[in-house]
């Protein structure tokens, strides 16, 4: 192999959402049936969600809010990871996702809520970093 076929390999740049598609798809409808269940629950009991598990600046907003900005950021990036790929809605999803996330995991680690919680949320919002990062690559 000469150095030039080296480096048009080492170079080649995998598409990370096509690659990865049918695992995206179903992460997103668990986020999305989880946003929905925030909801309902919210609706149906209010006051199930506490201040001391998901810290004070979370507590902010109501916890339908959050429900139906997971379910929608959900649903909007699934609709985008459908072939063919629409890479602008698979961006706009995510950013929802990035911003919830990191709003919920700064406010259980930083605002009194549950760390583990916090570092779930972490997880995602870093999950849903690398995919905005991937959708407005390609």
């Amino acid at each position: 192999m000469t150095a030039a076929e080296l480096s048009h390999e080492l170079g080649a740049r995998v598409n990370y959402i096509d690659r990865h598609r049918p695992l995206l798809i179903q992460i997103q409808y668990a986020l999305f049936a989880v946003g929905i269940f925030f909801y309902i629950a919210s609706r149906v009991q209010p006051g199930v969600f506490q201040q001391s598990t998901w810290g004070s600046l979370a507590y902010e907003m109501p916890a339908a809010f959050w429900g139906a900005v997971n379910a929608l950021g959900a649903m909007v990036t699934i609709l985008g990871l459908v072939k063919p790929v629409n890479s602008l809605m698979v961006a706009f999803g995510a950013s929802m996702q990035v911003m919830q996330f990191g709003a919920i995991s700064t406010s259980c680690i930083f605002y009194n809520g549950d760390y583990g919680i916090g570092i779930y949320a972490m997880c995602l919002a870093v999950l849903h970093v690398k995919l905005l990062y991937e959708s407005t690559r390609f």
